[in-house]
C-alpha cells in the first residue's frame, strides 16, 4: 500500500469522527488544531505506540481512546502553559500505574475537569474510539499484516487529533469566519 492510501484513510476517518463529534456536540464545525499540538504527537507517538500496540488486540477501544486522552492532555497543556507543556515527555502523561491508567491520570492529574467536563470528555472518547474501531475493521485488510499495523497506527494518530480538538472546543476555542474589512 502506498503512503497516499494511509493519508486518505486518515482523512476519511478524521472526517467521520469529526462528524460524529459535531452531531454529539463535542465539536463545533470541524477539527480544531495547532501546529504545536500536532508536532507534539510526532514526538510522543513512538513511545505511545510501544505501549499501545502490545495492548491493542486485547483492548482495542481502550488503546484508541488513550491516544485521544493524550491529545486532550497535550491540548490542555497547550492552552494552560505551552512553555512548560512543550517540554513534557511521554512519561509525564502517566503515573506509576502506567499505560493502563493513562486515561484516569490525564483526567485527574492534568485536565482536572469538573464532573460535567470529565463526563463529556469521557463520553467523547468512548464514542470516538468505538467509531474508530468500527471504521478500522471495515477497511477489510488482512489481520496481523503490515497494512493492518499501519492502519492501527494511523487510527491512533487520528484519535490524538480528535482528542485535542474536543479539548480545545471544551476550553472555548471555535472556528469562526473573520472579516478583515
Amino acid at each position: 500500500m502506498s503512503a497516499s492510501y494511509f493519508d486518505e484513510y486518515s482523512d476519511r476517518l478524521a472526517s467521520h469522527l469529526a462528524q460524529a463529534c459535531v452531531s454529539a456536540s463535542f465539536l463545533g464545525s470541524g477539527i480544531l488544531s495547532s501546529g504545536d499540538i500536532d508536532g507534539k504527537w510526532n514526538e510522543l507517538a513512538p513511545d505511545y505506540f510501544g505501549d499501545a500496540v502490545k495492548e491493542f488486540n486485547s483492548y482495542p477501544e481502550f488503546t484508541l481512546a488513550c491516544a485521544g486522552y493524550l491529545g486532550i492532555a497535550v491540548a490542555h497543556k497547550w492552552d494552560e502553559d505551552w512553555t512548560a507543556g512543550s517540554r513534557s515527555s511521554y512519561s509525564d502523561y502517566q503515573d506509576a500505574r502506567g499505560f493502563d491508567y493513562m486515561d484516569e491520570f490525564i483526567m485527574e492529574g492534568i485536565v482536572k475537569a469538573d464532573a460535567e467536563g470529565r463526563k463529556r470528555l469521557d463520553d467523547a472518547m468512548k464514542l470516538c474510539s468505538s467509531c474508530a474501531l468500527s471504521y478500522l475493521r471495515h477497511e477489510a485488510v488482512e489481520p496481523q499484516s503490515v497494512t493492518a499495523y499501519k492502519l492501527v497506527l494511523a487510527t491512533m494518530a487520528v484519535m490524538f487529533r480528535i482528542g485535542a480538538a474536543v479539548e480545545l472546543y471544551r476550553l472555548g476555542y471555535r472556528m469562526e469566519k473573520v472579516s478583515f474589512s
